[in-house]
């Protein structure tokens, strides 16, 4: 095949002769050319942007028989593109645990959220000797003093699940397209924990974006 430029020359010169543009496109093809390699030749020679030259050259008679298949590769991209968009919704871990902000999907709820929790608690529990929550004393004392049961290690997780709690909640509000004082139902009593339970873990998120941020399902 000829170099780049001195394919370019050639183009120049057929087309001054008059040579239609698909007929320079398929004299390029028979001269080996790629569809990007001709795009490039085409747009050196005819001084064109990229996007007509790749036009030019992906419209043409001439490249028929693979345009379809260049078509679908387009957009099984263009959906790949979009999942990523939508992947890139979803909120990190430090967002989900600890922000107040965007909007919390059903599987952050119960998978990255509850199910994380169960599993360091459970990891926990392993590796820690079996007084590390909770002190063992006689009954009667601890019937006397029952805050002196638990531990600060106690006290340092159940504020933190709690705490975290809160911000994972108030996004799933938020994915309801609801505030987070939402979650002041929780003390009605038994009616209003019943449907904040339905409504957090359940219930599926506003379909696309909302007030507190785009879709995290694109």
């Amino acid at each position: 095949m000829q170099t780049r430029s001195a394919l370019a020359d050639k183009i120049k010169a057929l087309a001054a002769g008059g040579t239609t543009r698909d007929a320079l496109v398929a004299f390029l093809r028979a001269e080996g050319c790629s569809k990007a390699d001709s795009t490039a030749v085409l747009r050196e020679a005819l001084n064109v942007s990229l996007q007509a030259a790749h036009e030019l050259v992906h419209l043409s008679t001439t490249w028929r028989d693979v345009r379809d298949r260049d078509d679908k590769m387009m957009e099984m991209l263009e959906d790949v593109l979009r999942r990523t968009d939508a992947v890139s919704h979803r909120l990190s871990w430090p967002e989900l645990w600890l922000s107040l902000d965007g909007r919390a999907t059903r599987r952050d709820y119960w998978l990255r959220f509850w199910l994380a929790w169960l599993g360091v608690l459970f990891v926990l529990q392993i590796v820690l000797p079996p007084d590390a929550f909770v002190r063992f004393m006689p009954m009667e004392e601890a019937v006397a003093h029952p805050l002196s049961m638990p531990t600060p290690l106690f006290w340092v997780l159940a504020v933190a699940i709690n705490l975290t709690a809160i911000t994972v909640s108030v996004k799933r509000c938020h994915d309801r397209d609801r505030s987070g004082w939402f979650l002041l139902m929780y003390f009605l009593p038994v009616l209003g924990q019943i449907w904040l339970f339905v409504e957090l873990g359940f219930l599926p998120g506003t379909s696309g974006p909302n007030r507190f941020g785009p879709d995290p399902l694109g």
